[in-house]
């Protein structure tokens, strides 16, 4: 059972550090991660990945490189990751290259509910990998009971206005894991 917590929170660290990479550099740290774990299971998955990820890679047209002028004009876009979504917390992170000010995520829940929040909120993870210059680019929404999510609803997070969506959305509302109270077990 600790060798699974410690595998997920692995997986977890990786996830988080491609986040917001392209297929190419995607590949190159995901071989440096699945490089440094010494699980025979990983290892097997990761090369099932690498090599479906590089065939994909191999098939899919390249972009064309643009113009020196329109390169420079246009903004980096915006990245980021939509962490977790439980019933009453709403958690992640956004960034964009060159940026240090916060930035804003609009959050769609099942197509029909908004909120916007400002990514003000310390995330050394994220500073630590060096995809945002302060680490303050977090977002976190504690939702009031009675606005709270029911476990299947769906959440998809936005760069505001008009931004890209964050990976790992949309996401799926998951019930938190039910503490067990120590004197009912008896």
């Amino acid at each position: 059972m600790r060798d699974l917590r410690a595998l997920n929170q692995q997986t977890n660290q990786l996830e988080l550090s491609i986040a917001a990479l392209a297929l190419p550099e995607t590949l190159a740290e995901a071989e440096r991660w699945f490089a440094e774990t010494s699980s025979p299971q990983a290892v097997f998955l990761a090369l099932r990945i690498a090599a479906a990820m590089q065939g994909l890679e191999a098939i899919l047209p390249s972009a064309a490189p643009a113009p020196a002028a329109e390169a420079s004009s246009a903004p980096p876009k915006a990245r980021g990751h939509l962490d977790r979504v439980t019933p009453r917390r709403i958690s992640g992170w956004i960034s964009q290259p060159g940026l240090e000010q916060p930035l804003k995520v609009l959050l769609r829940i099942n197509g029909d509910r908004v909120l916007r929040v400002l990514a003000d909120q310390p995330r050394p993870d994220i500073l630590e990998r060096g995809l945002h210059a302060t680490g303050n680019c977090g977002f976190k929404v504690q939702l009031p009971p009675d606005q709270a999510l029911a476990p299947g609803d769906i959440v998809h997070a936005f760069a505001d206005p008009d931004g890209p969506e964050l990976r790992n959305s949309p996401a799926r509302c998951i019930a938190p894991p039910v503490k067990r109270d120590r004197d009912t077990d008896h």
